[in-house]
């Protein structure tokens, strides 16, 4: 197992992934090419740090951290109806 240490690289590369992902999500750049000029990088640099098919590792934890975000909403709604209903009684 890599330490943290030498994973760093990769978690940026996966933060700024995800953070390019929802710029183009959000419709703040209509395209990779946009975001590129924008970011002062090659298309190809933005488009392989988005995609990363390379070993699907940023896809998959992209998809873990989607379905993280989702745990912890509906986790945060449970505790507000929990709350709701405790002071009804």
């Amino acid at each position: 197992m890599q330490s943290v240490q030498n994973q760093i690289p990769l978690l940026k590369a996966i933060a700024k992934g995800i953070q390019w992902q929802q710029y183009l999500d959000g419709g703040r750049f209509k395209s990779v090419q946009e975001l590129a000029k924008h970011l002062g990088k090659e298309r190809a640099v933005v488009s392989h740090t988005l995609q990363d098919k390379s070993n699907g590792f940023f896809c998959e934890t992209k998809r873990r951290v989607c379905f993280y975000k989702s745990l912890f909403s509906i986790a945060d709604n449970v505790r507000k109806i929990a709350h709701i209903l405790k002071n009804r009684a």
